[in-house]
């Protein structure tokens, strides 16, 4: 779903979330659910630090990359929260290579997705953003098949001045995850895909 019509397909992924954006390649957030205005960011706590939710400023670094070896529930949620720093934190367009395979078409909906951020002085981010669940499906040569569960979220997108443009409340949902490992051990996101209807909370 393109910013103009009010949110980005990404999730994030942070996508994401990253992050779906934060976002599937083949699929967008459900419609607007509101629109509001408010000025006040709610920062988001870890372990060790308080990262804002957003910014413009450059002041948050990307998070460390963690894309080689075989602990996948590690590579999708590094994947995924790289993803959702660019959308939320430096939506440069140069850096979508880190996280997904140059030329796909995953590829192209985080290009679009991140220069529509750029050119509005947007940002987009999931709060949580976490994955509920992970678990490896397949493993074939360099590829390797995800099923993830991500828990509800609301899905906002900011302007420079703090005001909320659009908010989206995105179910629990389940996708299908394909990543590929290149000749150097490091592993991308190829896609993401629904997988069956949003998923009951236990």
């Amino acid at each position: 779903m393109p910013l103009a019509a009010g949110m980005v397909a990404l999730t994030c992924a942070g996508c994401s979330g990253g992050g779906d954006a934060s976002a599937d390649a083949s699929t967008t957030v459900p419609e607007v659910v509101e629109t509001t205005v408010a000025t006040t960011t709610f920062p988001s706590s870890t372990s060790t630090t308080t990262v804002p939710l957003y910014s413009f400023d450059g002041s948050v670094p990307p998070p460390e990359l963690v894309n080689t070896g075989d602990d996948f529930d590690a590579i999708y949620r590094s994947l995924d929260e790289y993803g959702n720093w660019l959308l939320a934190h430096n939506p440069d367009v140069a850096l979508i290579g880190n996280i997904v395979p140059v030329g796909t078409e995953y590829f192209k909906t985080y290009e679009d997705d991140l220069a529509i951020l750029n050119r509005e002085g947007l940002r987009l981010y999931l709060a949580p953003s976490d994955a509920e669940r992970i678990d490896l499906v397949d493993l074939v040569d360099e590829f390797a098949s995800l099923l993830v569960t991500h828990v509800e979220a609301d899905l906002v997108i900011v302007d420079s001045a703090g005001a909320v443009v659009d908010r989206a409340r995105v179910p629990r949902r389940l996708r299908s995850v394909l990543m590929v490992r290149d000749g150097a051990g490091y592993w991308r996101l190829v896609s993401l895909e629904p997988a069956g209807e949003a998923v009951p909370e236990p």
